[in-house]
């Protein structure tokens, strides 16, 4: 909280770019702005209150009609987070899949599994890719890709986590881009959370 008692709402912007491996051809996100807007307390209990708020006003805020962003807000009041993400896929046909990674996290490594293994440790070994991404400014989000060649799985190095995707759990979604764009031009996550006491 600053500007006179008002509450701050973080805004960065992210935009896809595509990143090619002989594996699969994928669209990772790049933070191109980042922002910060004051609002005053009674309407960030709002947002905290009503999704859907919050939801129209960053909707009014970015350029809708954009293609190939991320837009996410964060608030926080009285040690509750709550964000709200504005999602307009790039220009993508029905040969790619979303990847099914449902926050924004920066990129670390990549792994491509060639035959079965779970374990990252396993993974470090044999004839698997692996792209290291620990330098770059790479994120995912609902990532579209792009299968070019047959492999077992990928595991998703996150600043949050890992995930591990097998190539059925991705190809499941093959199409869900153009069907959604038929359908709806945004997808929305929201998440809340409150600080633990200690």
């Amino acid at each position: 909280m600053n500007e006179e008692g008002k509450v701050s709402v973080n805004i960065r912007k992210y935009e896809f770019t595509v990143w090619e491996s002989d594996k699969f051809i994928m669209h990772l996100l790049r933070k191109q702005a980042e922002e910060v807007v004051y609002i005053e307390k009674e309407l960030a209990q709002k947002f905290i209150e009503n999704e859907e708020l919050f939801d129209s006003w960053l909707i009014n805020l970015s350029d809708v009609n954009e293609q190939g962003v991320v837009i996410e807000a964060l608030v926080n009041l009285n040690g509750t987070t709550t964000s709200t993400t504005l999602f307009k896929e790039p220009k993508i046909y029905s040969e790619y899949a979303l990847l099914p990674i449902p926050y924004i996290a920066k990129a670390v490594k990549i792994i491509v599994l060639n035959e079965g293994s779970e374990s990252e440790e396993l993974a470090k070994e044999g004839s698997n890719n692996i792209y290291d991404f620990s330098h770059e400014e790479y994120y995912v989000f609902f990532n579209p890709i792009k299968i070019l060649k047959e492999f077992y799985a990928v595991i998703i190095v996150t600043s949050k986590g890992l995930e591990f995707i097998p190539l059925p759990e991705i190809k499941k979604y093959v199409g869900v881009v153009e069907q959604k764009r038929k359908t709806t031009k945004k997808l929305r996550k929201r998440r809340k959370k409150k600080k633990k006491k200690r």
